[in-house]
């Protein structure tokens, strides 16, 4: 079995309502299920094809914090639930057809569900990839302040990241405990368990964090 998310139960549109004027929710990420992942959505459910990613934080205590992952019914309603669009799907397989395909990168605008968005900066989509690769890293396990970061590159979607946001992440990707140093070996090592998972190319933050004397743990 997949991994279970144990802290929200979110089966049904009230219980939904609810932990909405409980917590304040936001969108994350919206990945596509590789070959033998198995997850379990906060409904019980096993999840197929892809998953939704959900940050969440007590309204009376901020310290109280989580992420859930549901399907596309639950989340669909929750997105109506907190007023905010639908985001591209991040597919990291090669040779599908794919919201973040690179047939429409050359006017950088995002396709979601075959609908043109608003044009989207290199930097915050190559950024949104590489937490998009460290949630598949670390099974969905995605903490504050990683969670919060990318829910809110999804909200500036057009605007290039603050260097301390970039640096933020690296810096987190630093405290990786498995044998891999860097970004790209975690990339690689997915490759290795699902050998159509795409290679994913982090020079351009690279050299973001280079120009400032800061040692890159992207690639």
């Amino acid at each position: 079995m997949g991994q279970v998310c144990r802290e929200i139960n979110c089966r049904g549109e009230e219980r939904r309502k609810e932990i909405v004027s409980l917590f304040k929710v936001d969108i994350m990420s919206r990945i596509k299920l590789l070959p033998g992942q198995e997850h379990i959505s906060c409904k019980g459910d096993q999840l197929e094809n892809e998953y939704y990613c959900f940050s969440y934080s007590d309204r009376k205590d901020q310290k109280k914090k989580g992420v859930f992952v549901c399907g596309s019914h639950a989340a669909k309603h929750f997105l109506e639930l907190i007023n905010k669009s639908n985001i591209r799907l991040f597919n990291p397989l090669i040779g599908e057809v794919a919201d973040n395909n690179l047939q429409h990168q050359f006017d950088r605008r995002v396709d979601v569900d075959g609908e043109r968005t608003e044009a989207e900066n290199i930097v915050a989509r190559n950024l949104r990839d590489a937490i998009d690769v460290l949630t598949i890293w670390w099974n969905n396990k995605i903490k504050y302040p990683l969670s919060d970061i990318r829910a809110q590159l999804n909200n500036n979607m057009n605007e290039e990241p603050k260097f301390r946001v970039i640096k933020a992440v690296n810096t987190i990707i630093s405290s990786d405990q498995s044998e891999c140093t860097t970004l790209k070996e975690m990339n690689n090592k997915l490759k290795e368990k699902y050998p159509n998972m795409r290679d994913y190319d982090f020079s351009l933050l690279n050299v973001i964090l280079q120009k400032h004397g800061i040692k890159s743990y992207f690639d």
